[in-house]
């Protein structure tokens, strides 16, 4: 993506160290895509903070699909999300989870309720909020929209009027294409 858009592009990374560090078990998940959970920088991440944890990866499409719907104005399929969570439901002494995807947080609340064991949950939005501002102060690139929150999405959604109303609920006053 970063090949094809002229302004920084801004991923996220896993809170593997801040996870292993605030856990009183020792025991961590990691809660991704299905892509992320296997590629080697998590690996790497997971040996150089957390080779004293248990950790579990759990990879997962079908959970940014739930959270998606929720951004909708739609119900979270409780029973959807339990059964995509359910290796996790028996693992007794899993007390914290990375959030390793931006959709996550979204439905950090469902997935405590599904996961009453987690104690803590790693989200990644501080640290991606830190990040942006760094690179907005070092290319002395000053915000000015119109909006005050607005979306900017790399399909055309601008036409999307339920997902319209259903971000204004979070605070967001437009939707635009990045194409």
């Amino acid at each position: 993506m970063r090949e094809q858009f002229s302004i920084p592009i801004v991923g996220t990374v896993p809170a593997i160290k801040p996870a292993a560090e605030i856990s009183q078990t020792k025991h961590i998940g990691l809660l991704a895509t299905k892509g992320t959970v296997k590629r080697p920088y998590v690996n790497d991440l997971i040996h150089q903070f957390a080779s004293h944890c248990v950790v579990e990866r759990l990879g997962s499409t079908k959970l940014v699909e739930i959270a998606e719907h929720k951004i909708q104005g739609k119900s979270v399929d409780l029973i959807a999300l339990k059964n995509e969570l359910s290796p996790w439901t028996s693992i007794e002494n899993l007390d914290t989870i990375c959030l390793g995807c931006t959709h996550f947080p979204l439905i950090k609340d469902e997935i405590q309720i599904c996961l009453p064991q987690v104690k803590n949950f790693m989200d990644p939005g501080a640290a991606i909020a830190k990040r942006l501002q760094f690179l907005l102060d070092k290319l002395d690139i000053a915000l000015k929209l119109e909006v005050k929150n607005q979306v900017f999405c790399t399909q055309d959604l601008e036409n999307n009027h339920q997902l319209e109303r259903a971000l204004a609920l979070w605070g967001f006053e437009g939707i635009s294409s990045l194409k």
